[in-house]
């Protein structure tokens, strides 16, 4: 699960912190200038996280 929270930083940027949390992996953080790419990583990064489950999984089966 992905949570963008859009923060301002003390020179008035606003900056975009991307958390992504799946179970049974740590969670993942990331900052971004545009929303765009945190959405985009969040994606990727979701994925990537399911994927080493299944093949974690996969292997503890056999």
């Amino acid at each position: 699960m992905a949570s963008i929270i859009e923060r301002i930083t003390k020179t008035d940027k606003k900056k975009c912190q991307d958390y992504v949390r799946v179970k049974g992996q740590p969670p993942q953080t990331a900052t971004f200038d545009r929303k765009t790419d945190a959405k985009e990583w969040s994606a990727r990064t979701e994925t990537q996280l399911r994927q080493a489950l299944l093949h974690k999984s996969a292997a503890l089966r056999r």
